[in-house]
């Protein structure tokens, strides 16, 4: 607690209150106790240079004429002062998703084996794995008829030197 709570010994029923709420926002919420004493000791003692410009705005005269009342914001009198509506307008669709996507991107945790498709590569990388890649594709229907025709070649040859060496035999 403050020790200037706990200076007067003769307190009225709601300064004993007060210190009540203090006391139990202290040990409860101490985040908003803190903000109490700030707006409590706002007005402390001013400098030179704020003394000096209250000096100047209390020295200007008000003209009498001119009275200042309090606005009335009802139907047919003052207007309305300016207000962000932003919230409330009506987003393109576009948008809309795009803030959507951003939250959840932000929320949601993604497995690594998704979010490594997120990010793409630059074309250096990418034909450096293309290339790496085409070594591994599969065959295409011409290479493979040339692979069995050479197959089919080898084993005429292979058939043909045994028949041979069974001959000489």
């Amino acid at each position: 607690m403050h020790p200037y709570i706990y200076s007067n010994p003769q307190r009225t029923y709601t300064e004993t209150t007060k210190i009540n709420t203090y006391q139990y926002m202290n040990n409860h919420y101490p985040y908003i106790y803190i903000i109490f004493y700030l707006k409590r000791y706002q007005n402390a003692p001013k400098t030179s240079k704020a003394k000096k410009q209250q000096k100047r705005v209390a020295d200007r005269k008000k003209n009498p004429l001119f009275v200042k009342d309090a606005k009335s914001f009802r139907i047919g009198n003052d207007v309305q002062p300016k207000r962000d509506l932003s919230r409330y307008v009506r987003w393109p669709r576009y948008i809309l998703l795009h803030r959507q996507k951003k939250i959840l991107l932000q929320r949601i945790k993604v497995p690594a084996a998704i979010h490594q498709f997120s990010r793409t590569l630059d074309k250096n990388q990418s034909s450096k794995v293309l290339s790496l890649l085409k070594k591994y594709s599969p065959e295409t229907k011409t290479e493979k008829k040339q692979r069995l025709t050479k197959l089919a070649e080898q084993k005429a040859q292979a058939q043909k030197g045994e028949s041979k060496e069974s001959v000489k035999s």
